[in-house]
């Protein structure tokens, strides 16, 4: 139970005060693989995500992502829109 509020927590860090929610999700992922039990891997999930996502890995790699995709479609529109330069045979 506390892992999967610990990976809803850092899933809404995502998009509402990553830098203040991101900490109590790692510390309940932290609690939740220290009790154990049953749902140990569940656990050790969690505190992967809530790392990954409040650590800032994820945001700057889908930015970047992003970003890399807009530019290499503008910059294809304008070659396909452009003239050719090659004088015509």
């Amino acid at each position: 139970m506390l892992a999967a509020i610990a990976i809803f927590g850092s899933v809404i860090a995502l998009a509402y005060r990553p830098v203040r929610i991101t900490p109590f999700t790692i510390l309940i992922s932290l609690i939740a693989a220290g009790i154990g039990g049953r749902h140990q891997k569940l656990a050790a999930v969690a505190l992967v995500i809530s790392v990954l996502t409040g650590g800032g890995i994820v945001a700057p790699v889908l930015s970047g992502l992003w970003h890399g995709a807009l530019t290499f479609g503008l910059t294809g529109a304008a070659g396909t829109m452009a003239k050719s330069r090659k004088p015509a045979a």
